[in-house]
């Protein structure tokens, strides 16, 4: 994806901003805004902002603890259920990728969901995908 994205940026010419915080966003006069940063202003007819959980993996402090005989896989590796070895699979978290992986896996292994809390966000917010 990473590669993908600069490509793009590349072929549209885009500017990118790596390591840049928003300070503040404001209506601009005569419509859009501006985004101020510590590297200046940036002016922009829409903003997206597209910040969440997806910057990084994320591991309880439990999995170093565990042998090196039990198989761990973050969900940011995860690619299909024939890559799980058969038998129990315990998917850990409450949110919206657990309960994608639990399902999927469902079909062809013995699934358990461990999390202090379930947390599910909509698939679609205003009619739009959340991950599209």
């Amino acid at each position: 994806m990473q590669a993908y994205l600069g490509r793009y940026a590349r072929h549209h010419d885009l500017p990118v901003g790596l390591d840049t915080a928003i300070e503040a966003v404001e209506p601009a006069e005569g419509g859009g805004f501006l985004a101020h940063t510590a590297g200046g202003t940036i002016r922009a007819g829409r903003i997206l902002i597209a910040t969440g959980p997806f910057d990084g993996p994320v591991l309880p402090s439990a999995a170093a603890g565990l042998d090196r005989e039990v198989r761990q896989l973050h969900s940011s590796k995860y690619r299909r259920p024939a890559d799980i070895p058969s038998g129990v699979v315990l998917v850990v978290g409450g949110g919206n990728s657990a309960a994608q992986l639990a399902c999927e896996l469902a079909a062809t292994h013995q699934v358990t969901i461990a999390a202090p809390r379930l947390w599910y966000l909509p698939d679609k917010i205003l009619g739009i995908s959340l991950y599209w």
